[in-house]
């Protein structure tokens, strides 16, 4: 557990004494931002609307849905670009500069340098994740009236696919020493994963159920609803693990290599 946190210390020191994890952060939040004031401003513009004209009322306006759940599915388009980013360096830089071998020859296992490269990542999402509360505090500051418990099942369900845009992404940095590389694969890789269950209408009825069992985006769509299930918890849990173990087995891999 020592050489975990001493791995995730340093590591989390060096994000935040290079721009890396500022400007990803500013990005983030100035991009979140512009989409959540769209959103807002939709939303006012077609509540005037429905003032104006009454027989559009029964449409139904929902300011959960409409600009918290928008808030929050734009979050996680963003985090799609910029996962890969914050990731690309973790091991990839370590092999370009030698200090692999390096870290090797101390008393640590593999295992124990992916999870604290994995959690110094983490920390890092987390820490550009907090301040779009603000975004919520000052709708409610406005006079919007929210559901707080969606907030939470939305935030809970960007964090758990935050976690597997993570794993893949140091799984992409163990694959190769240029960190470019690892970013273009990290991103083609989620790419995928995230359009797959787009291709439902392409696809025969018995294997489009198939393809949303893979999507990373449909898993998601329950919790910005409001609904926690066993099934899309443990579809991220798994994803995660699973390509934290590929990683681990890559770099064993390297190890027995030479």
């Amino acid at each position: 557990m020592s050489n975990i946190a001493t791995i995730l210390l340093k590591d989390v020191k060096s994000y935040f004494s290079s721009m890396t994890a500022y400007v990803l952060t500013t990005i983030f939040l100035i991009l979140s931002g512009f989409f959540f004031s769209s959103a807002v401003s939709y939303f006012s513009f077609y509540s005037f609307q429905l003032s104006s004209q009454p027989y559009l009322a029964q449409q139904g306006l929902n300011l959960t849905e409409a600009v918290v759940g928008n808030l929050f599915f734009n979050m996680s388009v963003i985090l799609l670009l910029m996962m890969p980013i914050i990731t690309m360096r973790t091991l990839a830089e370590e092999q370009k500069q030698g200090t692999f071998e390096l870290l090797m020859t101390y008393p640590v296992n593999e295992s124990e340098i992916v999870l604290g490269k994995f959690l110094s990542t983490f920390i890092v999402f987390i820490i550009m994740l907090l301040p779009t509360i603000a975004h919520l505090l000052l709708l409610k500051a406005v006079g919007g009236n929210f559901e707080w418990g969606v907030v939470a099942t939305s935030y809970f369900g960007v964090i758990l696919l935050g976690t597997a845009f993570l794993s893949i992404g140091i799984f992409a940095s163990s694959l190769t020493e240029n960190q470019i590389v690892s970013a273009v694969i990290a991103f083609g890789f989620l790419l995928i994963l995230w359009m797959i269950a787009w291709l439902n209408e392409f696809l025969p009825p018995e294997t489009s159920a198939w393809a949303n069992d893979f999507s990373l985006i449909r898993h998601l769509e329950e919790f910005l609803k409001g609904i926690v299930e066993l099934k899309h918890v443990a579809y991220y849990a798994l994803f995660s693990v699973f390509f934290l173990f590929l990683t681990i087995w890559r770099l064993e891999s390297r190890r027995w290599v030479r």
